[in-house]
């Protein structure tokens, strides 16, 4: 039921993610600092994660409830 909004949700997300990755890779590849990227990589990888899940538990206790 809700399971087609949680996935539009998610490849929005993933869109996003992709954004991040690609001004964080620019910015280190600018400032030769690989912080930058390490920095980048763990935003998008918590933004994949972490923005669906709680869509989807959200909807879930919405239906529930």
């Amino acid at each position: 039921m809700f399971g087609k909004k949680t996935h539009k949700l998610g490849s929005y997300t993933y869109m996003i993610a992709g954004f991040v990755l690609l001004v964080y890779t620019l910015a280190t590849f600018l400032s030769n600092n690989i912080v930058y990227s390490i920095i980048g990589l763990l935003l998008s990888i918590i933004l994949v994660l972490i923005v669906p899940i709680l869509y989807s538990y959200y909807k879930f206790n919405e239906i529930n409830n």
